[in-house]
């Protein structure tokens, strides 16, 4: 697991929720969903789960995520695992 932490963005103080989304290879669709739970929550966290198509690329136009990115597929569980402990070790509820 590689963490990404955008160094733009602040984390915020505990009594936070967080947004948590797995990806792989959703090219076709992340951007939109991005784009549309940005509406409903400042914290957003992507797991990436070793994305092979252009997901990682347009991740990274989205300065305000926060993004765990695993080098080769490792699973949906692994993903929620690993979003889980993020949200667990920088307070959020």
């Amino acid at each position: 697991m590689e963490a990404i932490k955008n160094p733009t963005r602040e984390l915020p103080a505990s009594n936070s929720s967080l947004v948590a989304i797995p990806v792989f290879n959703e090219s076709e669709y992340v951007d939109d969903v991005l784009h549309t739970v940005w509406r409903y929550s400042a914290n957003i966290l992507v797991v990436d789960d070793g994305s092979t198509d252009s997901t990682p690329d347009i991740l990274k136009k989205h300065t305000y995520l926060q993004i765990i990115s695993h080098k080769t597929n490792m699973g949906y569980g692994q993903s929620l695992i690993d979003a889980f402990d993020f949200a667990f070790n920088h307070d959020f509820d």
